[in-house]
């Protein structure tokens, strides 16, 4: 007969987890899949005690007894000494695929063999990409206002210390909403989002991001500074500036993957923010 385990106390999960930083423990990891794992077996000394246990993964877990690299108790006390500050923070890794790299914007798709801009606003507003080794994408951008910046992913790495947003994640896949949006977004540019049927600002993402397949990235979001406005959804990539009836929309064909935009050399895509007056 099994012998019972005691389940762990609340309030010692969540001290844990915080002291993991809301992450695995293992600074070489980005899961926010957690488990506890005791350092000291419950098994031999039958206690739950948090001095001598840790919030980690479930493959960094495993590793503890399996591999050719296992996580010694050294290491995982190591780990319990790190100081985290609390932050939304997450890390997107995209397989590389066999073709070019790709960005899906709304039903278009990028792809290029060197770094290149696919617009700037501002200095908190601005998307673009990185190519290494012709197949290895990193994505780079900045969502956020005239002033601040709400969000930074740089090469992969999405980074908020903003706390009225809620933060989403899984492997491939991270969706930032923002309980705001539709206050932050210009009076003027709400009466032209009205004109266009495929907008609704309820149900927009202030970034999602995806891995859909190897070389593939989908980035949905909405880029906001007091003069331009960029919205990127399932449906469509659209730039809204003052004068506009309706948004000016882009839209492919299909799931995005089929009308593709090849940009050849370091440039910028759309010329639109500080830097460009006009498309």
């Amino acid at each position: 007969m099994a012998e019972y385990r005691s389940k762990i106390p609340v309030g010692i999960k969540r001290k844990l987890i915080l002291e993991a930083g809301n992450k695995c423990a293992n600074p070489g990891c980005p899961n926010k899949i957690i488990e506890i794992h005791h350092i000291k077996e419950w098994h031999v000394y039958k206690t739950h005690d948090g001095d001598h246990m840790i919030a980690i993964c479930p493959s960094c877990h495993d590793t503890i007894t399996r591999g050719n690299l296992r996580i010694d108790d050294d290491t995982l006390y190591r780990w319990k000494t790190i100081h985290r500050e609390l932050d939304n923070s997450a890390h997107i890794y995209l397989e590389p695929g066999e073709n070019l790299p790709k960005i899906i914007v709304g039903t278009i798709s990028v792809e290029s063999e060197t770094n290149f801009i696919v617009f700037e606003l501002n200095e908190y507003n601005d998307l673009e990409f990185c190519i290494r080794g012709s197949t290895i994408l990193l994505p780079r951008l900045r969502i956020g206002s005239d002033k601040e910046s709400l969000i930074d992913v740089i090469d992969g790495h999405v980074i908020s210390k903003n706390n009225r947003i809620d933060f989403d994640y899984r492997p491939g896949k991270i969706q930032v909403k923002d309980t705001s949006l539709e206050d932050r977004i210009p009076d003027w540019a709400h009466k032209i989002i009205e004109a266009d049927p495929g907008i609704d600002i309820s149900e927009q993402s202030l970034l999602d991001i995806e891995a859909v397949e190897p070389g593939i990235l989908s980035i949905k979001g909405v880029w906001i500074n007091n003069d331009f406005l960029v919205l990127v959804n399932d449906r469509q990539l659209s730039f809204i500036y003052p004068g506009l009836i309706r948004p000016l929309t882009i839209i492919g064909e299909g799931d995005g993957t089929k009308s593709v935009l090849h940009v050849t050399g370091p440039s910028v895509l759309f010329a639109i923010g500080r830097k460009y007056t006009d498309f």
